[in-house]
Protein backbone atom coordinates (compact mmCIF):
# COMPACT_ATOMS: atom_id res chain seq x y z
CA UNK A 1 0.00 0.00 0.00
CA UNK A 2 2.84 2.37 0.85
CA UNK A 3 4.48 1.80 -2.52
CA UNK A 4 1.25 2.57 -4.36
CA UNK A 5 0.74 5.76 -2.35
CA UNK A 6 4.31 6.82 -3.08
CA UNK A 7 3.81 6.40 -6.82
CA UNK A 8 0.55 8.36 -6.63
CA UNK A 9 2.35 11.25 -4.92
CA UNK A 10 5.13 11.16 -7.52
CA UNK A 11 2.55 11.25 -10.31
CA UNK A 12 0.59 14.13 -8.80
CA UNK A 13 3.76 16.19 -8.39
CA UNK A 14 4.82 15.47 -11.99
CA UNK A 15 1.37 16.50 -13.28
CA UNK A 16 1.59 19.66 -11.18
CA UNK A 17 4.87 20.56 -12.88
CA UNK A 18 3.89 19.58 -16.42
CA UNK A 19 0.59 21.45 -16.50
CA UNK A 20 1.74 24.59 -14.66
CA UNK A 21 1.07 27.98 -16.30
CA UNK A 22 3.88 29.23 -18.54
CA UNK A 23 4.74 32.02 -16.11
CA UNK A 24 5.47 29.66 -13.21
CA UNK A 25 6.35 26.39 -14.95
CA UNK A 26 10.08 26.55 -14.20
CA UNK A 27 9.57 27.39 -10.53
CA UNK A 28 6.90 24.72 -10.12
CA UNK A 29 9.08 22.10 -11.81
CA UNK A 30 11.82 22.79 -9.27
CA UNK A 31 9.30 22.62 -6.42
CA UNK A 32 7.88 19.32 -7.68
CA UNK A 33 11.37 17.86 -8.07
CA UNK A 34 12.41 18.73 -4.52
CA UNK A 35 9.16 17.58 -2.94
CA UNK A 36 9.41 14.28 -4.81
CA UNK A 37 12.55 13.41 -2.89
CA UNK A 38 11.85 15.25 0.37
CA UNK A 39 8.36 13.91 1.08
CA UNK A 40 8.73 10.23 0.27
CA UNK A 41 11.52 7.83 1.06
CA UNK A 42 11.32 4.80 -1.20
CA UNK A 43 13.28 1.76 -2.20
CA UNK A 44 14.89 1.09 -5.57
CA UNK A 45 11.77 0.30 -7.60
CA UNK A 46 9.83 3.38 -6.48
CA UNK A 47 12.95 5.53 -6.81
CA UNK A 48 13.22 4.50 -10.46
CA UNK A 49 9.62 5.57 -11.09
CA UNK A 50 10.18 8.87 -9.25
CA UNK A 51 13.29 9.67 -11.28
CA UNK A 52 11.58 8.88 -14.59
CA UNK A 53 8.56 11.03 -13.76
CA UNK A 54 10.77 13.94 -12.71
CA UNK A 55 12.83 13.51 -15.88
CA UNK A 56 9.65 13.65 -17.98
CA UNK A 57 8.63 16.86 -16.19
CA UNK A 58 11.99 18.44 -17.02
CA UNK A 59 11.85 17.28 -20.65
CA UNK A 60 8.40 18.87 -20.97
CA UNK A 61 9.83 22.03 -19.41
CA UNK A 62 12.58 22.10 -22.05
CA UNK A 63 10.01 21.65 -24.80
CA UNK A 64 7.81 24.43 -23.44
CA UNK A 65 10.61 26.93 -22.86
CA UNK A 66 12.72 25.78 -25.83
CA UNK A 67 15.76 26.07 -23.66
CA UNK A 68 18.04 23.52 -22.01
CA UNK A 69 19.01 24.79 -18.54
CA UNK A 70 22.76 24.83 -17.98
CA UNK A 71 23.99 24.39 -14.39
CA UNK A 72 27.00 26.32 -13.06
CA UNK A 73 30.25 24.72 -14.17
CA UNK A 74 31.65 23.91 -10.71
CA UNK A 75 28.46 22.21 -9.57
CA UNK A 76 27.92 20.41 -12.89
CA UNK A 77 31.43 18.99 -12.67
CA UNK A 78 30.80 17.38 -9.30
CA UNK A 79 27.33 16.04 -10.20
CA UNK A 80 28.46 14.57 -13.53
CA UNK A 81 31.58 12.99 -12.03
CA UNK A 82 29.50 11.49 -9.21
CA UNK A 83 27.08 10.02 -11.73
CA UNK A 84 29.64 8.72 -14.22
CA UNK A 85 32.04 7.24 -11.64
CA UNK A 86 29.16 5.49 -9.88
CA UNK A 87 27.91 4.07 -13.19
CA UNK A 88 31.31 2.50 -13.85
CA UNK A 89 31.24 0.62 -10.52
CA UNK A 90 27.85 -1.10 -10.72
CA UNK A 91 26.93 -4.48 -12.17
CA UNK A 92 23.15 -4.29 -12.41
CA UNK A 93 21.46 -2.50 -15.29
CA UNK A 94 18.83 -0.93 -13.02
CA UNK A 95 21.50 0.63 -10.81
CA UNK A 96 23.28 1.90 -13.91
CA UNK A 97 20.10 3.58 -15.08
CA UNK A 98 19.38 5.09 -11.66
CA UNK A 99 22.81 6.72 -11.47
CA UNK A 100 22.53 8.01 -15.05
CA UNK A 101 19.05 9.50 -14.62
CA UNK A 102 19.97 10.92 -11.20
CA UNK A 103 22.88 12.80 -12.75
CA UNK A 104 20.75 14.17 -15.60
CA UNK A 105 17.90 15.25 -13.29
CA UNK A 106 20.32 16.88 -10.84
CA UNK A 107 21.94 18.87 -13.65
CA UNK A 108 18.58 19.95 -15.08
CA UNK A 109 17.32 20.95 -11.62
CA UNK A 110 20.51 22.86 -10.81
CA UNK A 111 20.45 24.55 -14.21
CA UNK A 112 16.83 25.65 -13.80
CA UNK A 113 17.51 27.07 -10.32
CA UNK A 114 20.67 28.76 -11.58
CA UNK A 115 18.73 30.53 -14.34
CA UNK A 116 15.78 31.42 -12.12
CA UNK A 117 18.01 33.26 -9.65
CA UNK A 118 15.96 35.16 -7.08
CA UNK A 119 12.76 33.68 -8.49
CA UNK A 120 13.95 30.24 -7.36
CA UNK A 121 13.56 31.41 -3.76
CA UNK A 122 9.82 30.91 -4.30
CA UNK A 123 10.43 27.22 -4.99
CA UNK A 124 12.53 26.91 -1.84
CA UNK A 125 9.83 28.65 0.19
CA UNK A 126 7.14 26.22 -0.99
CA UNK A 127 9.44 23.24 -0.45
CA UNK A 128 10.46 24.40 3.03
CA UNK A 129 6.91 25.08 4.23
CA UNK A 130 5.37 21.87 2.89
CA UNK A 131 8.20 19.61 4.05
CA UNK A 132 8.42 21.01 7.60
CA UNK A 133 4.64 20.73 8.06
CA UNK A 134 4.56 17.14 6.75
CA UNK A 135 7.60 15.94 8.71
CA UNK A 136 6.45 17.65 11.91
CA UNK A 137 2.99 16.04 11.60
CA UNK A 138 4.34 12.59 10.83
CA UNK A 139 6.99 12.76 13.58
CA UNK A 140 4.41 13.80 16.19
CA UNK A 141 2.19 10.92 15.06
CA UNK A 142 5.07 8.47 15.44
CA UNK A 143 6.27 9.49 18.85
CA UNK A 144 3.06 10.52 20.63
CA UNK A 145 0.43 8.35 18.94
CA UNK A 146 2.54 5.27 18.11
CA UNK A 147 1.82 5.53 14.39
CA UNK A 148 4.27 3.77 12.06
CA UNK A 149 6.58 5.89 9.96
CA UNK A 150 5.41 6.56 6.42
CA UNK A 151 6.99 4.58 3.60
CA UNK A 152 8.75 1.94 5.77
CA UNK A 153 12.01 0.64 4.38
CA UNK A 154 12.41 -2.66 2.61
CA UNK A 155 14.20 -4.09 5.66
CA UNK A 156 11.05 -3.51 7.72
CA UNK A 157 12.40 -0.66 9.83
CA UNK A 158 9.73 1.83 10.84
CA UNK A 159 11.03 3.58 13.95
CA UNK A 160 12.94 2.74 17.13
CA UNK A 161 10.18 1.52 19.45
CA UNK A 162 12.58 0.48 22.19
CA UNK A 163 15.44 2.76 21.22
CA UNK A 164 16.63 5.83 23.05
CA UNK A 165 16.22 9.38 21.87
CA UNK A 166 19.52 11.21 22.26
CA UNK A 167 17.85 14.60 22.65
CA UNK A 168 14.64 13.83 24.52
CA UNK A 169 15.11 11.61 27.55
CA UNK A 170 12.09 9.45 28.23
CA UNK A 171 10.60 9.73 24.74
CA UNK A 172 11.62 6.13 24.10
CA UNK A 173 12.43 6.34 20.44
CA UNK A 174 13.36 8.43 17.44
CA UNK A 175 11.00 9.62 14.74
CA UNK A 176 11.87 8.85 11.11
CA UNK A 177 9.18 10.97 9.46
CA UNK A 178 8.76 10.11 5.81
CA UNK A 179 12.50 10.16 5.05
CA UNK A 180 13.53 6.63 5.92
CA UNK A 181 15.85 7.25 8.88
CA UNK A 182 15.98 9.42 11.98
CA UNK A 183 19.31 11.10 11.15
CA UNK A 184 18.14 11.88 7.63
CA UNK A 185 15.01 13.47 9.06
CA UNK A 186 17.02 15.55 11.54
CA UNK A 187 19.53 16.82 8.98
CA UNK A 188 16.99 17.62 6.26
CA UNK A 189 14.79 19.50 8.73
CA UNK A 190 17.84 21.34 10.14
CA UNK A 191 18.60 22.78 6.68
CA UNK A 192 14.96 23.70 6.15
CA UNK A 193 14.79 25.30 9.61
CA UNK A 194 17.73 27.55 8.69
CA UNK A 195 15.90 28.51 5.49
CA UNK A 196 12.69 29.20 7.44
CA UNK A 197 14.65 31.50 9.78
CA UNK A 198 16.14 33.29 6.77
CA UNK A 199 12.72 33.75 5.20
CA UNK A 200 11.46 35.18 8.49
CA UNK A 201 14.26 37.75 8.59
CA UNK A 202 13.54 38.73 4.99
CA UNK A 203 9.79 39.17 5.39
CA UNK A 204 9.07 39.35 9.16
CA UNK A 205 6.18 37.00 8.47
CA UNK A 206 5.49 35.20 11.80
CA UNK A 207 4.45 32.07 9.90
CA UNK A 208 8.11 31.44 9.08
CA UNK A 209 9.05 31.76 12.74
CA UNK A 210 6.40 29.17 13.61
CA UNK A 211 7.78 26.88 10.92
CA UNK A 212 11.30 27.31 12.30
CA UNK A 213 9.96 26.35 15.74
CA UNK A 214 8.21 23.30 14.29
CA UNK A 215 11.46 22.34 12.59
CA UNK A 216 13.39 22.59 15.87
CA UNK A 217 10.78 20.46 17.63
CA UNK A 218 11.01 17.86 14.83
CA UNK A 219 14.77 17.64 15.26
CA UNK A 220 14.25 16.79 18.93
CA UNK A 221 11.70 14.14 17.96
CA UNK A 222 14.26 12.64 15.58
CA UNK A 223 16.89 12.58 18.34
CA UNK A 224 19.52 13.80 15.88
CA UNK A 225 22.41 15.46 17.67
CA UNK A 226 24.01 16.49 14.39
CA UNK A 227 20.85 18.41 13.49
CA UNK A 228 21.30 20.63 16.54
CA UNK A 229 25.00 21.11 15.83
CA UNK A 230 24.09 22.16 12.28
CA UNK A 231 21.74 24.83 13.64
CA UNK A 232 24.28 26.10 16.15
CA UNK A 233 27.04 26.25 13.53
CA UNK A 234 24.79 28.09 11.08
CA UNK A 235 23.69 30.59 13.73
CA UNK A 236 27.28 31.38 14.72
CA UNK A 237 28.37 31.84 11.09
CA UNK A 238 25.35 34.05 10.43
CA UNK A 239 26.30 36.25 13.37
CA UNK A 240 29.91 36.53 12.21
CA UNK A 241 29.21 37.10 8.53
CA UNK A 242 26.47 39.71 8.82
CA UNK A 243 27.20 43.34 9.60
CA UNK A 244 23.59 43.92 10.55
CA UNK A 245 22.89 43.82 14.29
CA UNK A 246 19.62 42.03 13.52
CA UNK A 247 21.47 38.94 12.36
CA UNK A 248 23.72 38.97 15.41
CA UNK A 249 20.82 39.35 17.83
CA UNK A 250 18.79 36.67 16.08
CA UNK A 251 21.72 34.24 15.94
CA UNK A 252 22.51 34.64 19.65
CA UNK A 253 18.84 34.22 20.54
CA UNK A 254 18.64 31.14 18.33
CA UNK A 255 21.61 29.50 20.06
CA UNK A 256 20.16 30.30 23.50
CA UNK A 257 16.81 28.75 22.53
CA UNK A 258 18.54 25.61 21.29
CA UNK A 259 20.59 25.29 24.47
CA UNK A 260 17.57 25.94 26.68
CA UNK A 261 15.59 23.28 24.84
CA UNK A 262 17.91 20.56 26.14
CA UNK A 263 16.47 18.65 29.08
CA UNK A 264 19.96 17.91 30.43
CA UNK A 265 22.35 20.84 30.85
CA UNK A 266 25.30 19.06 32.52
CA UNK A 267 28.40 18.90 30.30
CA UNK A 268 27.24 17.37 26.99
CA UNK A 269 24.28 15.47 28.41
CA UNK A 270 21.85 17.63 26.45
CA UNK A 271 23.47 16.38 23.23
CA UNK A 272 23.11 12.78 24.32
CA UNK A 273 26.77 12.12 25.05
CA UNK A 274 26.33 11.61 28.82
CA UNK A 275 29.28 13.90 29.39
CA UNK A 276 31.78 11.33 28.09
CA UNK A 277 32.58 11.28 24.39
CA UNK A 278 34.85 8.27 24.71
CA UNK A 279 32.02 5.96 25.76
CA UNK A 280 29.77 6.94 22.86
CA UNK A 281 29.83 4.19 20.23
CA UNK A 282 28.60 6.49 17.49
CA UNK A 283 31.29 9.08 18.26
CA UNK A 284 33.96 6.35 18.39
CA UNK A 285 32.84 5.03 15.00
CA UNK A 286 32.90 8.48 13.42
CA UNK A 287 36.34 9.19 14.89
CA UNK A 288 37.77 5.98 13.44
CA UNK A 289 36.20 6.65 10.05
CA UNK A 290 37.59 10.19 10.02
CA UNK A 291 41.06 8.88 10.77
CA UNK A 292 40.81 6.77 7.59
CA UNK A 293 40.66 9.83 5.32
CA UNK A 294 44.38 10.46 4.93
CA UNK A 295 45.34 6.76 4.50
CA UNK A 296 43.08 6.71 1.43
CA UNK A 297 45.75 8.85 -0.28
CA UNK A 298 48.32 6.03 -0.12
CA UNK A 299 46.43 3.61 -2.36
CA UNK A 300 47.23 2.88 -5.99
CA UNK A 301 47.45 6.19 -7.91
CA UNK A 302 44.36 5.50 -10.03
CA UNK A 303 42.30 4.66 -6.94
CA UNK A 304 43.51 7.82 -5.22
CA UNK A 305 42.50 9.95 -8.19
CA UNK A 306 39.27 8.28 -9.24
CA UNK A 307 38.14 6.24 -6.23
CA UNK A 308 36.42 2.87 -6.27
CA UNK A 309 32.82 3.96 -6.89
CA UNK A 310 30.23 4.50 -4.19
CA UNK A 311 29.01 0.89 -4.37
CA UNK A 312 32.46 -0.36 -3.30
CA UNK A 313 32.58 1.72 -0.09
CA UNK A 314 30.66 -0.76 2.15
CA UNK A 315 33.16 -3.49 1.26
CA UNK A 316 36.04 -1.14 2.09
CA UNK A 317 34.48 -0.69 5.53
CA UNK A 318 34.22 -4.44 5.97
CA UNK A 319 37.77 -5.26 4.87
CA UNK A 320 39.32 -2.57 7.08
CA UNK A 321 40.40 -0.14 4.36
CA UNK A 322 38.10 2.28 6.14
CA UNK A 323 38.21 1.87 9.92
CA UNK A 324 35.10 1.97 12.07
CA UNK A 325 33.35 0.53 15.10
CA UNK A 326 32.56 -3.21 14.77
CA UNK A 327 29.11 -3.94 13.41
CA UNK A 328 28.45 -0.49 11.94
CA UNK A 329 27.93 -1.01 8.17
CA UNK A 330 28.01 2.65 7.05
CA UNK A 331 30.73 5.30 6.98
CA UNK A 332 28.69 8.10 8.58
CA UNK A 333 31.12 10.56 6.98
CA UNK A 334 30.45 11.89 3.48
CA UNK A 335 33.97 13.29 3.08
CA UNK A 336 35.51 9.85 3.63
CA UNK A 337 32.80 8.17 1.55
CA UNK A 338 33.36 10.58 -1.34
CA UNK A 339 37.13 10.21 -1.18
CA UNK A 340 36.78 6.42 -1.23
CA UNK A 341 34.09 6.40 -3.91
CA UNK A 342 34.98 9.32 -6.17
CA UNK A 343 38.64 9.83 -5.33
CA UNK A 344 40.59 13.05 -5.08
CA UNK A 345 38.85 14.28 -8.23
CA UNK A 346 35.47 14.04 -6.48
CA UNK A 347 36.72 15.78 -3.34
CA UNK A 348 38.30 18.56 -5.42
CA UNK A 349 35.11 19.13 -7.43
CA UNK A 350 33.01 19.23 -4.25
CA UNK A 351 35.46 21.72 -2.71
CA UNK A 352 35.32 23.86 -5.87
CA UNK A 353 31.52 23.95 -5.85
CA UNK A 354 31.54 24.89 -2.15
CA UNK A 355 34.15 27.61 -2.66
CA UNK A 356 32.30 29.24 -5.55
CA UNK A 357 29.04 29.16 -3.59
CA UNK A 358 30.75 30.73 -0.57
CA UNK A 359 32.33 33.50 -2.64
CA UNK A 360 29.37 34.37 -4.86
CA UNK A 361 26.38 33.61 -2.67
CA UNK A 362 24.58 35.75 -0.08
CA UNK A 363 25.39 35.54 3.62
CA UNK A 364 22.89 32.75 4.20
CA UNK A 365 25.01 30.59 1.89
CA UNK A 366 27.84 30.52 4.38
CA UNK A 367 25.50 29.45 7.15
CA UNK A 368 23.99 26.70 5.00
CA UNK A 369 27.32 25.39 3.72
CA UNK A 370 28.68 25.22 7.27
CA UNK A 371 25.55 23.34 8.34
CA UNK A 372 25.79 20.94 5.38
CA UNK A 373 29.50 20.37 6.11
CA UNK A 374 28.74 19.52 9.74
CA UNK A 375 26.10 17.09 8.52
CA UNK A 376 28.52 15.58 5.99
CA UNK A 377 31.20 15.11 8.64
CA UNK A 378 28.94 12.83 10.69
CA UNK A 379 26.66 11.23 8.08
CA UNK A 380 26.78 9.84 4.55
CA UNK A 381 24.46 12.56 3.26
CA UNK A 382 24.76 11.93 -0.49
CA UNK A 383 23.56 8.34 -0.13
CA UNK A 384 20.12 9.87 0.54
CA UNK A 385 18.48 11.57 -2.44
CA UNK A 386 16.63 13.94 -0.11
CA UNK A 387 19.93 15.41 1.13
CA UNK A 388 21.57 15.18 -2.29
CA UNK A 389 18.86 17.12 -4.14
CA UNK A 390 18.48 19.65 -1.33
CA UNK A 391 22.23 20.34 -1.17
CA UNK A 392 22.65 20.67 -4.94
CA UNK A 393 19.64 22.99 -5.12
CA UNK A 394 21.02 25.30 -2.43
CA UNK A 395 24.40 25.40 -4.14
CA UNK A 396 22.77 26.18 -7.49
CA UNK A 397 20.68 29.01 -6.06
CA UNK A 398 23.65 30.68 -4.42
CA UNK A 399 25.88 30.27 -7.46
CA UNK A 400 23.67 32.58 -9.50
CA UNK A 401 25.71 35.54 -10.84
CA UNK A 402 23.29 38.08 -9.35
CA UNK A 403 23.37 36.61 -5.86
CA UNK A 404 26.25 38.77 -4.63
CA UNK A 405 24.42 41.97 -5.48
CA UNK A 406 21.25 40.57 -3.93
CA UNK A 407 23.21 39.83 -0.77
CA UNK A 408 24.33 43.43 -0.54
CA UNK A 409 20.78 44.71 -0.90
CA UNK A 410 19.58 42.36 1.84
CA UNK A 411 22.28 43.59 4.18
CA UNK A 412 21.47 47.22 3.48
CA UNK A 413 17.76 46.67 4.09
CA UNK A 414 18.36 44.81 7.33
CA UNK A 415 20.88 47.40 8.57
CA UNK A 416 18.45 50.23 7.85
CA UNK A 417 15.64 48.41 9.64
CA UNK A 418 17.42 48.68 12.99
CA UNK A 419 18.20 52.37 12.67
CA UNK A 420 15.85 54.85 14.44
CA UNK A 421 13.48 56.83 12.22
CA UNK A 422 14.24 60.50 11.92
CA UNK A 423 11.38 62.90 12.66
Amino acid sequence: MGAVAAVVIYTVLAIFAIFSPAKSVRRNTVTATLLTFLLVHSEVRQTTIALLLVLIAHVVLIMRTRRVPIPPLALAGFVLWMSMRSMLAVNQLEDLGIYAVTGVVLCLTAGTIFELGEEAVGALKATTAVTIVVEFTVAVGERFFSLPALWPRRDGVTYFVDGSNNLWEGLGGRAMGSLGWAITLGEVVAILTILAAWFFLRSWNPAWLLLAGAGLFTIFLSGTRTGLLMLIGAAIIAALSRRSRLWGIFAVAFVVIILAAGSQMVALDWLGFDGDLETSRSVTHRRLVSESFLPLFVQAPLNVLFGHGYDAVPQMLLDGTIQGAPGVPVTDNEFVRTMAGLGAVGIALWAAASFVALVRGPAVTRALIVAISIGAFSYDIFSWRSMLFLTVSIFALNLHPDSSSQSSSYEELETKSVQPHKT
